[in-house]
């Protein structure tokens, strides 16, 4: 009984701003998030609960270095824990849909980084690791390799470690980058986590984060039909028309089958030639060689007469004359002023 008002208390209360998208918010970016939220306590070394050495206990390799190195599997075929399983598969997804691998490599573990041979060789490495070095990035600071005398002054390193610290400098210089210059904020994040200093507001961070990964605009699509159609859409056009497709019925099919046709969802023969290698003929029988949406709505001459009447029995409805173009009968740009 109580899971249903924890579900809705996380998403109510999370802030949907008021942007190009209408508000619109999305449960899936939440759920994401709030699963996110977890990676980055495993992360935070100033986090202590119950619950994280718990699931830390699972794997083997200490579980940040699964985080980050996509290599090593056991993070998500071998553990049992449902939870555990479910928050990883949804990292590996983000980390892979958005790219975010090289962003991440700074914080790869070098005691089990799988692409860091001398690991392998030395296990050393290790020990490092209980010291407080744990990731590449805590040997870098602004940009900058921290002097080996330095390392060995705080975290109490001996001089026959001098060597495996240029091992790690030349694997980061010519494999890694000392620097980020993509997703900055997610970096910023993951370097604050492991210095123990993360805003409490991470749900927010990483669902905005997410959000920000999209394409809002669809201004793409109002590239193609211009292309096809030989038209100008204004902004301000291309905005009435989506509320024109919404307003002009109450039936959520119509309304459904006018989104559709304007996103471009149905897939016309010049797209199913990429993958079945046919040729992109009008399936009308028409004799056009290139069918792409523009010619499937509206220039085909199987549907001329079609259009014609229409156009006519628009005209005669509102008593005005209306251009015979795509803009004004599929869409429903209608003129400000109307030709007379």
């Amino acid at each position: 009984m109580n899971i249903l008002p924890r579900l809705l208390y996380l998403f109510q209360t999370l802030p949907i701003p008021i942007d190009s998208r209408w508000g619109l918010s999305s449960l899936k970016n939440y759920f994401r998030a709030a699963q996110l939220k977890t990676v980055v306590n495993w992360c935070d070394t100033s986090y202590q609960a119950h619950w994280k050495t718990i699931e830390e206990s699972m794997f083997s390799s200490p579980i940040q270095a699964v985080l980050m190195d996509s290599n090593i599997r056991e993070g998500i075929d071998k553990v049992c824990n449902p939870w555990v399983s479910c928050t990883l598969n949804i990292w590996r997804k983000v980390v892979k849909e958005f790219k975010l691998e090289q962003d991440l490599a700074l914080f790869k573990s070098y005691s089990y980084d799988s692409d860091f041979v001398p690991n392998k060789l030395d296990s050393r490495f290790k020990s490092w690791s209980a010291k407080g070095l744990s990731t590449f990035d805590s040997l870098i600071k602004d940009g900058n390799f921290i002097s080996f005398d330095t390392l060995k002054q705080k975290y109490n390193l001996e001089k026959q470690d001098f060597y495996r610290y240029l091992q790690i400098r030349h694997y980061i210089k010519t494999t890694i980058g000392v620097m980020s210059n993509t997703n900055v904020e997610l970096v910023t994040l993951f370097r604050q986590a492991y210095s123990g200093d993360v805003d409490t507001r991470l749900i927010s961070f990483l669902y905005n984060f997410l959000i920000n990964k999209f394409p809002h605009s669809t201004d793409y699509v109002k590239m193609l039909w211009e292309k096809e159609g030989g038209m100008c859409i204004s902004r301000d056009e291309w905005t009435q028309m989506w509320e024109r497709q919404w307003r002009s019925t109450s039936s959520n099919s119509w309304r459904e089958f006018g989104w559709k046709s304007m996103i471009r969802f149905f897939i016309t023969p010049c797209q199913k030639a990429h993958y079945d290698g046919n040729p992109p003929v009008c399936w009308r029988n028409c004799g056009h060689q290139r069918a792409h949406h523009t010619h499937i709505m509206w220039d085909c001459p199987v549907l001329r007469t079609h259009w014609k009447d229409i156009h006519g029995t628009l005209q005669g409805i509102f008593d005005c004359t209306l251009p015979l173009d795509m803009k004004t009968i599929v869409f429903g740009c209608i003129p400000l002023k109307p030709p007379t």
